[in-house]
C-alpha cells in the first residue's frame, strides 16, 4: 500500500511526498482475498487523513497479475468477463458492478429482438409494453438468483456489518455495545430517524421542487421565446429559441452539484453507524433526485402533454448510466422500440471501455467484502414496480387504441377502467412471478441448511462439554 503523507510540524499542508508503509500489506492476500485491510486499520486509516497526517492511499498494483487480468479480460475476443479474477483483484464491489453490467447487457437480447421486428413489421405500442413489464420482472428475479449464487462462492454471503467497527465519522455518547461487548460511541437509533424525519426528507423535498419548478420554467421560457419569435422572424430570434434549453441544462448541473453536497452533508448528519449503511442512504438520496432530473421532463410529456412523438425523441439522449439505462427502457420503450438495441450495443462497447479504464486509468481501489449491489438492487426493483403503471398509462395514451376505441364506442372513462384493472392484473402477475422464481438456487439453499445444522449440532456439543 502507498500513502500520502505530510510533512511534520506543518499539518500536512506541504506538498505531499509518497511513502512506502512496510507494515501493511497490499490489499490482495496470496488468493486475492483482502487479508490485510482489516474494518480496524480502514477506520484508523480513514482518520488519520480526515486529521490531515495522511493525504491520500491507495493499494498498489501487482503487475504479473494485472497483466494476467488484462489479456483475460479485453485484450482478446472473449465473450465473457472472468469474474472470479476480478473479485480477487479489485474486490466485491467491482466483481459485482462488472457481473451486473454483463447479466444486463446479455438480458437485453430479447428484447432489442423484439424491437427490431416490431419496427420492421409495424408492432404496435401494446407488445411491446406488455413485454417490458414482464422482461424487467423476469430480469431481476434472475438476477438475484445470480447474485447469491456470487455472494456463496466468494465467501460473502453471511456478512454481518452490524458486528464490524463503526465508521471515522460516527459518534455518540461513549458506551459498552450491548452486542459486541465493545467500548464505543453509542446513538440511539430513534435519534437518527428523528434527523431522517425532520431533516433529511423534507430538504430532499425541496430539492425535487426545484426539480419540477426548473422544468416548469423551462417550458414557459420555451412558449415566451416561440411567441417572441413568431413575431421577430428574425435571426436573434432563432437564437434566442435556444436559449430555454441551455438555461434548463445549467439550472439542472448547478442543482445536480448542490445537491450531492447537501446530501453528504445530510447522510453524515444523520450518523450511521456502518459504513455500508452511510453509503446505501447517500446512494438512495442521489438516485432519487437522478430519477427526478432524467424521468421528470419524461413523464411531463408522456401524461401531460401526451405528445408521444416528442417522447420517441427525447429517447436519444444518455444511455450512460445503468439505472438510467433500465429506466428508459422499463418505463418508456413501448414508444421507441429500438431503445433495448442501442442500449445493446453500448453496453457491449462499454464492458471493455470498462475494464480499460479500471486497469489502466484508475488506482486500485479498496473494497470491503459485499454480498451483493446493496440499495442499488432495490433501485432497480422501484423502477420495475413502476414500468407497470408507466407502460399501462402509455398503452391508454397509443393513437391506435383510441382509434379502435372511437371505432367501437368505447368512452374515455371506459378506456380509463381497462387500464386500471389491466394495471392491477398486471402487478398481480408481477408479484406472482416473484414469488414463482426463488431468490436462491435450490443448491445455495441446501449448503446453507447444512451449514445452520452444523453450526446447530457445534452449539449443542459445546453446551453438553459445559454442562456440570
Amino acid at each position: 500500500m502507498s500513502a500520502t503523507v505530510g510533512e511534520a510540524g506543518d499539518g500536512g499542508l506541504d506538498a505531499p511526498r509518497t511513502k512506502q508503509i512496510p507494515e501493511l500489506e497490499d490489499s490482495s492476500g496470496p488468493s486475492g482475498l483482502r487479508t490485510g485491510w482489516t474494518s480496524a486499520s480502514c477506520a484508523c486509516w480513514q482518520k488519520l487523513k480526515e486529521a490531515g497526517v495522511v493525504r491520500g492511499m491507495f493499494p498498489l498494483n501487482h503487475e504479473d497479475k494485472l497483466k494476467a487480468l488484462t489479456d483475460a479480460w479485453y485484450s482478446g475476443n472473449q465473450l465473457t468477463q472472468p469474474l472470479d479474477m476480478i473479485h480477487a483483484y479489485f474486490g466485491g464491489t467491482v466483481a459485482f458492478y462488472f457481473s451486473f453490467l454483463d447479466f444486463y447487457t446479455w438480458s437485453l437480447l430479447p428484447p432489442a429482438v423484439l424491437g427490431l421486428l416490431l419496427t420492421v413489421f409495424s408492432g404496435g405500442v401494446n407488445k411491446e409494453a406488455v413485454f417490458s413489464m414482464l422482461w424487467s420482472t423476469v430480469v431481476m428475479e434472475m438476477w438475484k438468483r445470480r447474485s447469491t449464487s456470487l455472494s456463496y462462492r466468494w465467501g460473502s454471503s453471511q456478512l454481518a456489518a452490524r458486528f464490524s467497527e463503526p465508521r471515522p465519522g460516527y459518534h455518540g455518547d461513549l458506551g459498552v455495545n450491548p452486542v459486541t461487548g465493545r467500548v464505543e460511541p453509542l446513538f440511539p437509533a430513534w435519534q437518527r430517524k428523528l434527523r431522517m424525519a425532520l431533516g433529511s426528507l423534507p430538504v430532499v423535498g425541496l430539492f425535487l421542487g426545484l426539480v419540477v419548478l426548473g422544468m416548469l420554467g423551462f417550458y414557459w421560457g420555451e412558449a415566451r421565446v416561440q411567441v417572441l419569435h413568431a413575431e421577430w422572424d428574425s435571426l436573434v430570434s432563432s437564437v434566442l429559441l435556444y436559449l430555454p434549453s441551455v438555461a434548463h441544462i445549467i439550472y439542472t448541473n448547478a442543482l445536480g452539484t448542490a445537491y450531492r453536497q447537501v446530501a453528504l452533508a445530510l447522510t453524515e448528519f444523520e450518523n450511521h453507524r456502518e459504513e455500508s449503511a452511510y453509503e446505501d442512504h447517500l446512494t438512495g438520496k442521489i438516485l432519487v433526485f437522478t430519477f427526478f432530473n432524467y424521468f421528470t421532463v419524461l413523464f411531463h410529456i408522456a401524461f401531460y402533454k401526451q405528445d408521444l412523438p416528442l417522447l420517441r425523441k427525447g429517447l436519444f439522449s444518455e444511455y450512460i448510466e445503468l439505472l438510467v439505462q433500465f429506466g428508459y427502457l422499463s418505463l418508456f420503450s413501448c414508444v421507441y422500440p429500438l431503445t433495448a438495441v442501442l442500449l445493446l450495443i453500448n453496453n457491449l462497447t462499454e464492458i471493455r471501455s470498462d475494464a480499460y479504464k479500471m486497469c489502466k486509468l484508475f488506482k486500485k481501489p479498496f473494497s470491503a467484502p459485499v454480498a451483493g449491489m446493496g440499495v442499488w438492487q432495490t433501485a432497480f426493483e422501484v423502477l420495475s414496480f413502476v414500468s407497470v403503471i408507466s407502460n399501462c398509462w402509455l398503452m391508454m395514451l397509443s393513437p391506435r387504441l383510441r382509434e379502435l376505441g372511437g371505432e367501437s364506442g368505447v368512452s374515455g372513462t371506459q378506456v380509463l377502467l381497462v387500464a386500471v384493472v389491466l394495471e392491477h392484473v398486471l402487478i398481480l402477475i408481477k408479484m406472482l412471478l416473484a414469488i414463482l422464481i426463488p431468490n436462491e438456487p435450490d443448491w445455495i439453499r441446501v449448503k446453507r441448511e447444512q451449514n445452520e445444522f452444523k453450526s446447530m449440532q457445534a452449539l449443542g456439543q459445546q453446551t453438553a462439554g459445559e454442562a456440570p
